[in-house]
């Protein structure tokens, strides 16, 4: 399988009028997005005398909608601490920032990422929460998309063809093992890492075949007219309900003296917005507006992930992924899922 950028894909010369009037489209397409993306505010913590400063660091797709929800809330600030948002691109270089100590919490992060941290390091972040990806309504939040109009009509007909998803190593491992349940290996496809605001323009030029799409910007694409969606709740073709990404807590953090106060305020602050989503779905989603691209068309088709608070998790569906993961090397050794909960 190879692994592609927009950078290293064949472009055609720009010779012809045509060639370049489309190449002007899809930059253009580009750069408005990219500015899109500048312009959402970072949330500065307002110090208070004695009040700890959380460093938390997420990437800005919808699964982190209990953070959004807890800080436009007044969550953080009603346990006690204040936060600093660190927006970070893909989850392995959030993991990579919970062990470097350069941010406190992982909200959220790909268990994949977790794991293979801690068979490199030894360092074990402790698990508060977890999102389950499912292909069951009212939480699908996740699609496998073409271009609008595309002749593939079937997950057989991506065989041999370039499929764009969220840089880092998760996509890549849903694709194979969603792949392999149709006989479709890992050499049989090309995975090309694209950021959110590139799979738009990707589609339509037709630098990629096909997207692994996840939400707000999923749904945006397919209300925009520019994506057909191909298998709703993709991610759970590889594993069921597959709860993927975790709300972590970073273990230089959870070992802190004052883990009382800096902590448990922001676990509490999680599972209140949790409670809050579940019971105002529609109203919750509007928090998406100050963290990502999102249009008010938008929002009211799409559906949310299901989160599960500390008390919630269940190990077992945690192991059994794991297990999966390991066996087809998608990780590099089998983990025991106990080892990395919070306590």
């Amino acid at each position: 399988m190879r692994l592609l950028s927009m950078r290293s894909l064949n472009v055609p010369t720009m010779r012809s009028p045509r060639v370049f009037r489309r190449c002007i489209v899809i930059l253009t397409s580009v750069a408005l997005l990219a500015c899109r993306r500048e312009t959402i505010p970072q949330n500065i913590p307002r110090k208070h005398p004695g009040r700890p400063v959380a460093r938390i660091g997420y990437v800005p797709i919808a699964v982190a909608l209990p953070l959004f929800v807890a800080v436009d809330n007044g969550y953080f600030r009603d346990e006690g601490v204040d936060v600093q948002l660190i927006r970070i691109n893909t989850s392995n270089d959030l993991g990579t920032a919970g062990t470097l100590g350069r941010v406190d919490f992982m909200m959220p992060c790909a268990l994949n990422v977790i794991f293979d941290i801690a068979h490199t390091t030894g360092i074990k972040h402790k698990l508060f929460g977890v999102n389950v990806y499912s292909d069951r309504a009212p939480h699908i939040a996740d699609y496998l998309v073409v271009k609008h109009g595309s002749e593939i009509k079937k997950l057989t007909d991506l065989k041999g063809k370039r499929i764009a998803g969220h840089p880092g190593t998760a996509t890549l491992a849903v694709l194979k093992l969603a792949f392999q349940k149709v006989n479709i290996g890992p050499n049989d496809f090309t995975f090309v890492p694209l950021q959110p605001g590139e799979w738009g323009p990707a589609l339509t030029s037709g630098a990629v075949d096909a997207v692994a799409a996840v939400d707000p910007q999923a749904t945006q694409l397919i209300v925009d007219g520019v994506a057909d969606v191909l298998v709703p709740g993709f991610y759970a073709k590889a594993i069921p309900e597959m709860p993927l990404s975790g709300w972590w807590v970073a273990d230089a953090a959870n070992r802190r003296p004052d883990r009382s106060t800096f902590v448990v305020p922001v676990v509490n602050a999680y599972a209140r917005a949790v409670r809050y989503i579940s019971e105002h779905p529609e109203e919750a989603k509007r928090h998406f507006k100050n963290y990502v691209a999102i249009s008010d068309n938008a929002l009211p088709r799409m559906q949310l992930n299901k989160w599960l608070s500390p008390n919630e998790i269940d190990v077992s569906a945690i192991q059994q992924m794991a297990d999966a993961f390991a066996t087809n090397n998608v990780i590099q050794a089998k983990v025991d899922a106990k080892d990395f909960l919070y306590k």
